[in-house]
């Protein structure tokens, strides 16, 4: 058993040693072997961080950043509002910088943003960020 501090730490040693690949990996297993990590929102953003940082190096990792924070959005109960937020307005950033090679694919991500954007607006009313309605 390992706690979500410990994988972290274990990840950015992997990391240090030049090792993103076994880092990657150690993420993607314990995110899916272990229910008590499935909510933690660090281990799920240094994953899609990760996976990023590998595609930008020319690396394959095992998983897009895009499909990572669409799991984690998934995965993550609506109740904890800040991670939601978190997964949001991350998976909104990918995909905007991803590009689109089809007008199919630039419709299909314009579709899926401005659904993202509308639980964005939703999930911020009533958080510590939203602006008050002075009516």
């Amino acid at each position: 058993l390992s706690s979500p501090s410990l994988t972290l730490d274990q990840v950015d040693y992997l990391l240090d040693n030049g090792k993103p690949t076994e880092a990657e990996f150690l993420l993607s297993q314990t995110l899916s072997d272990s229910n008590t990590t499935k909510n933690h929102v660090h281990l799920w953003l240094k994953w899609a961080e990760l996976s990023e940082r590998m595609i930008s190096a020319g690396m394959s990792p095992s998983l897009p950043p895009v499909v990572i924070l669409r799991r984690a959005f998934k995965h993550t109960p609506i109740h904890e509002r800040e991670a939601h937020l978190l997964f949001l307005t991350n998976l909104m950033k990918s995909l905007m910088l991803r590009s689109s090679s089809s007008e199919r694919e630039a419709a299909e991500k314009e579709n899926e943003l401005k659904g993202l954007f509308q639980q964005l607006l939703l999930l911020s009313r009533g958080s510590m960020y939203a602006i008050d309605d002075p009516t």
